[in-house]
């Protein structure tokens, strides 16, 4: 491995075809919809990781091209092992009745991210970051986010994982923003057990959330291990065009 991959950022990211077509009212998703919207985070700089069916391996990859640092995990079928061990809980209420496959999928981004942490073994980048696979499409389309980021480059802490919050105008409420978030590579393990270890409670006692709702509650929790940066108001995938160095070069 490189050893400029060791100063940068390494971006992770996922898809697998779970059934999930989005929220009612909003665009219908299909995996044609995923894999074009993946273009924009495909053309990052950073070293990526994607986590995926095997049956989309092909097109992700020539996608992403074979001009950047680049792994791909590829798999027969996603086994949502989670999902079995909760099965005495399906009783309980599930989040604006999300479909539990989306919960589980949303629970397994710091358990990717710890997946491919594990992978590197010794030689590690400092930070890796979560970008949901669609997480760039409003790129160059909307105020928010003028402009497609070639990279991102930001020093970020290196002892706290970094989370993203912005107001929702709807909602009346600041929220963490799940599409991308920054974890230092010594914490990525622990985020992964520590996340699992508060979902599968608050699954146990009160229901299902989604992995902005865990992740905020661990924020309450442990307070001294995340950082949160702003975002302003309506700005849920703002994260590498508010926090990016890249463009003042």
């Amino acid at each position: 491995m490189d050893k400029e991959l060791q100063s940068q950022i390494h971006v992770v990211t996922a898809y697998f075809d779970i059934g999930w077509h989005g929220r009612p009212g909003t665009v219908k998703r299909s995996n044609d919809w995923y894999l074009t919207n993946f273009a924009k985070l495909a053309q990052l700089q950073n070293p990526m990781s994607i986590l995926t069916q095997e049956s989309f391996k092909d097109q992700i990859s020539e996608i992403r091209g074979n001009d950047k640092p680049s792994w791909l995990f590829a798999y027969e079928d996603f086994d949502l092992t989670l999902a079995k061990n909760i099965m005495a809980w399906q009783d309980k209420p599930v989040q604006d009745d999300l479909p539990l496959k989306y919960i589980f999928l949303m629970w397994c981004k710091p358990v990717f991210i710890a997946t491919v942490y594990k992978y590197h073994g010794a030689e590690q980048p400092s930070h890796y970051a979560w970008v949901d696979f669609a997480g760039l499409r409003h790129y160059a389309v909307i105020p928010h986010t003028p402009i497609v980021p070639q990279k991102w480059e930001y020093d970020f802490s290196k002892d706290t994982v970094t989370l993203f919050s912005t107001h929702d105008s709807v909602r009346k409420e600041d929220r963490i923003c799940g599409s991308a978030w920054v974890v230092p590579s010594h914490l990525a393990t622990w985020l992964a057990e520590t996340f699992i270890k508060a979902a599968m409670q608050l699954a146990s006692k009160e229901g299902f959330y989604d992995d902005e709702y865990v992740l905020a509650h661990l924020v309450k929790e442990h307070p001294d291990k995340f950082t949160v940066l702003p975002l302003g108001k309506d700005n849920f995938f703002g994260a590498l065009s508010v926090y990016n160095n890249w463009e003042s070069k």
